[in-house]
């Protein structure tokens, strides 16, 4: 917020570079102030759109294990019932109602085709970007190097008292978030590693989760692999070094609150 009145006041201020500028003024800025009306067709359009993310919603909550049947029928759509579609019915489900969209709005084969790659094409870069980051993961998973580096860690581990451990742990798993960018994937195989040798050194199992918690988290404010992260600098025309450097501060506060809050946490558990 102090950031944000700075720039208000003083367009100067902005730590975004001229590039930047351009590039977010050319893509949001719109100072014809021409107030404009929705059409009819623009009104169903939008209805269509909502109901999208509504059918959305309603496809990816397990209803069966709330009791519920009465979508076990809905499978004709795409051979899932709603309640167990995932990624590969949801980009059917997308792509389906664009076309839907764009035939409400009397949108040619050609336009419809080419908003629909103007729409992709800021998420291209993403996808690679995404893509070849995460081929480090692979490889570790592959080569057994994620478990080396785990079983060198624990043994680095073993012996120190609680507060350290703690703040040990959290240092680890921030180096190992960004080597393996799958939160689940780093908790399947770092868990069975960290749990019992925490058990071992009576070290409360909430410190070892919090610390994992923590470490993922502060690294998916930043991480290169992460699809929200690129994808939101994407679209706001933001270049991710620019990114880093404005929220370099913030990584650093919670930092210290981190290890502030795991020290605590062990003093409180009795470690």
């Amino acid at each position: 917020m102090k950031y944000a009145k700075k720039v208000y006041n003083d367009k100067s201020k902005s730590i975004l570079s001229k590039h930047e500028l351009d590039a977010a003024k050319e893509a949001f800025d719109n100072n014809s102030g021409e107030i404009l009306e929705l059409s009819g067709k623009q009104k169903i359009a939008l209805g269509l759109f909502v109901f999208s993310f509504i059918v959305m919603i309603i496809s990816v909550i397990p209803w069966n294990d709330f009791g519920v049947t009465i979508f076990d029928n809905t499978a004709w759509f795409n051979g899932s019932s709603l309640g167990s579609w995932w990624f590969p019915e949801l980009t059917v489900w997308f792509f389906i109602m664009a076309v839907v969209i764009g035939l409400v709005c009397r949108m040619s084969e050609e336009d419809i085709v080419k908003s629909f790659i103007s729409g992709c094409a800021d998420m291209v870069g993403v996808a690679l970007v995404v893509g070849i980051s995460r081929g480090i993961s692979f490889m570790m998973a592959n080569s057994g190097l994620d478990l080396y580096i785990l079983d060198k860690a624990s043994g680095i581990l073993s012996g120190v008292s609680g507060m350290l451990f703690a703040n040990m742990t959290y240092l680890i798993y921030i180096a190992l978030s960004f080597l393996i960018p799958s939160t689940s994937g780093l908790a399947s195989v770092s868990m069975p590693i960290f749990a019992p040798l925490a058990e071992k050194l009576n070290i409360a199992p909430e410190i070892v989760v919090s610390a994992f918690s923590a470490g993922s988290g502060i690294v998916n404010l930043i991480t290169p692999t992460s699809g929200v992260v690129m994808g939101g600098l994407a679209i706001a025309k933001i270049e991710y070094s620019t990114w880093m450097k404005f929220v370099t501060k913030l990584l650093v506060l919670i930092f210290i609150a981190t290890v502030a809050i795991l020290a605590i946490g062990s003093m409180i558990l009795g470690v």
